[in-house]
């Protein structure tokens, strides 16, 4: 979903509580973990997109998937900012 310049992954709904999503994934083989890409940079970012929002929304969650040749490791992290 596209607010002004900015990008937001997902809008979720969960017991009647809105939340973005952000969803980061990497190549296990590359060693990097996804959640390293969520800096304050891209957080002030989320934060103006979701200002835009109507109502907006407070609480952002965070979405990691590792890819290997056996599958994916998702994780999901509440509340990252």
């Amino acid at each position: 979903m596209r607010c002004g310049s900015e990008e937001i992954d997902l809008v979720a709904v969960h017991r009647g509580h809105r939340f973005v999503v952000e969803v980061k994934t990497a190549l296990r083989s590359s060693g990097i973990d996804p959640a390293e890409n969520l800096d304050e940079r891209k957080v002030a970012a989320l934060r103006r997109a979701v200002a835009q929002l109507d109502p907006p929304i407070g609480r952002i969650d965070l979405i990691t998937v590792v890819l290997d040749g056996s599958g994916a490791d998702v994780r999901w992290t509440p509340s990252v900012a």
